[in-house]
């Protein structure tokens, strides 16, 4: 597993762990986690229904850390988090390929 800090365009397999205290505040947080849900919902007719990452995961939160899988939606993760007021590229994150 290697482990970056930035998002590496060319690696589909990626996700990325945050946690709740990079949030400016607990409302983008909140924000968050509801158009993580909506995504999930729009998605389970499709064929990401059993989950968009590499292993049909999507995400998760544990101990105020969220993880998120972007194997195949990266891009509508990035837009699920502009539409709760998070500028993703500047959320500080940890990246995990593999």
């Amino acid at each position: 597993m290697k482990i970056r800090h930035c998002f590496v365009s060319n690696s589909s397999s990626s996700s990325f762990v945050v946690h709740k205290s990079e949030f400016e505040s607990p409302k983008h947080f909140n924000d968050v986690m509801k158009e993580l849900y909506s995504l999930e919902e729009e998605l389970k007719d499709s064929e990401y229904g059993n989950g968009w990452g590499e292993n049909e995961r999507t995400w998760d939160i544990e101990n105020d850390y969220i993880l998120v899988e972007c194997y195949y939606a990266y891009d509508k993760i990035e837009k699920a988090f502009e539409r709760a007021g998070v500028d993703l590229d500047k959320l500080k994150k940890i990246w995990i390929d593999g």
